[in-house]
């Protein structure tokens, strides 16, 4: 992933002047690619986009624009399904993590702020 995106996920992480609204950032745990097993990874979302990478560290190694998606959410089981386009992505929220609420309420808040009124 390019320095555009690192500078993205680092002024919006220290709250940088002109850089998009931070509204979480966090470890949640993917299904994947390979194995499908869960993965722990480092997400951030900010403005209109969900970034991941495998640490807090870590440059970011992709992110997706989420407007247009829907989120559903399990408070029971710490599941978050993102539907973008005719994806999904499915996220679980590690104990103590943050809350599924949480992330919820800010990846409808980025599909808002991304998604074009109507």
């Amino acid at each position: 992933m390019g320095a555009g995106a690192r500078r993205t996920v680092a002024g919006a992480v220290a709250g940088e002047p002109g850089a998009p609204p931070l509204l979480a950032a966090g470890y949640l745990d993917k299904r994947g690619r390979r194995t499908r097993s869960r993965v722990r990874r480092w997400f951030v979302v900010a403005g209109g986009e969900l970034f991941n990478a495998r640490s807090s560290a870590a440059d970011p190694s992709w992110r997706v624009g989420l407007a247009g998606g829907r989120v559903a959410a399990c408070g029971l089981t710490g599941k978050l399904v993102l539907v973008l386009g005719r994806g999904r992505l499915v996220l679980y929220v590690p104990r103590g993590g943050g809350g599924v609420a949480r992330w919820a309420d800010a990846f409808r808040a980025a599909i808002a702020a991304a998604t074009p009124p109507a």
